[in-house]
């Protein structure tokens, strides 16, 4: 049923990236069951659009179950000198720790998307003593603590690309049409990595994503900052 629902509301939606009809219809769903189901529910959230992907978590997903049995810790530690920073390697690394103790480093596509996962774990454990879903950041007031953010990751790029990358967040200008901006690909991107990472262990990742409407979901306590990484803390979102 909540397939079928999920599938009636995708179609309702004005969204670019929803599933088209003639990949997943009816006949199809009601034929899946177990791990068939959870697939295709995977397939459908994926390409809606991340107002729609949002809109699903926030109506269909118990995320506070999914925090109760959350074990995993996201670590944020300085980068080893011996590893060549290039392409996406900063000057500070994020790992996702098991409760066994295996750490496994959490790659991005991008820098941009680095550094948004940052600003969000920092801000989280600013607001450690807040509980319930927290409103996502706005990007378009925390201008200041994106650019200082990145300079402090990527001491390589200028500020002027800085400030162009953070532009383009927010909005694209093709001649004389402004569109969106890529945050939704950014957040599309942290979610696709924290999915892929967590699903070799068998866990749910959504406790520690951010959506289009909402903050990480998971408690301050399992976001740790190790050792020269603290001096990020010293940054403070509005």
């Amino acid at each position: 049923m909540m397939l079928n629902n999920y599938n009636c509301y995708v179609e309702q939606q004005d969204v670019a990236y929803a599933a088209p009809r003639a990949e997943v219809s009816f006949d199809v769903l009601e034929q899946l069951y177990g791990n068939e189901a959870a697939k295709a529910l995977m397939f459908l959230v994926d390409r809606a659009g991340e107002a729609a992907r949002s809109e699903f978590i926030m109506r269909f997903v118990d995320i506070e179950q999914l925090v109760r049995l959350s074990t995993a810790n996201i670590v944020v530690r300085c980068t080893e000198k011996s590893v060549r920073r290039t392409g996406n390697t900063g000057l500070f690394q994020i790992f996702v720790q098991m409760s066994n103790g295996e750490a496994r480093l959490l790659h991005f596509t991008n820098q941009v998307s680095t550094v948004y996962y940052l600003m969000y774990l920092i801000d989280r454990r600013h607001k450690q003593d807040k509980q319930g879903m927290l409103p996502p950041l706005n990007l378009g007031g925390n201008k200041q603590a994106f650019v200082e953010l990145y300079h402090r990751a990527y001491d390589n790029i200028t500020h002027d690309e800085i400030l162009r990358r953070y532009n383009l967040l927010l909005y694209r200008q093709e001649g004389k049409t402004v569109r969106a901006g890529r945050l939704n690909e950014v957040i599309y991107d942290i979610r696709r990595n924290l999915n892929k990472l967590f699903g070799t262990y068998g866990q749910n990742y959504l406790p520690y994503a951010m959506t289009a409407r909402s903050h990480l979901a998971i408690p301050a306590k399992h976001i740790l900052f190790e050792g020269e990484a603290e001096q990020l803390l010293q940054l403070h979102c509005a």
